[in-house]
């Protein structure tokens, strides 16, 4: 396993627990129940046949809110890697 694989499997580990850490709180709860609520409106909001693209807009926008999530996370850790090395902590 390349050098780089093993940097994306250990960050990959950290965020999915970081995920789960999320999941579990009270945060998370009151953002799901959110939502819930957000899509019981616009379901009777929306005709019928406006249902399946507004679900398709919907799935992309979270796809691209997870994608960014990790990106930051990633990035996050790899600024505090660079800033224990900056303070001499870090070899």
């Amino acid at each position: 396993m390349e050098r780089w694989d093993e940097w994306e499997d250990f960050l990959d580990t950290l965020y999915m627990q970081a995920m789960k850490d999320f999941e579990a709180s009270k945060l998370f709860e009151y953002q799901t129940e959110r939502q819930k609520q957000r899509a019981a409106l616009m379901e009777n909001l929306l005709a019928a046949a406006d249902r399946p693209v507004f679900e398709e807009i919907s799935l992309s926008i979270w796809e691209d809110a997870e994608y960014r999530m990790r990106l930051l996370y990633q990035r996050g850790f790899a600024d505090c890697v660079n800033l224990l090395k900056t303070m001499g902590r870090f070899p």
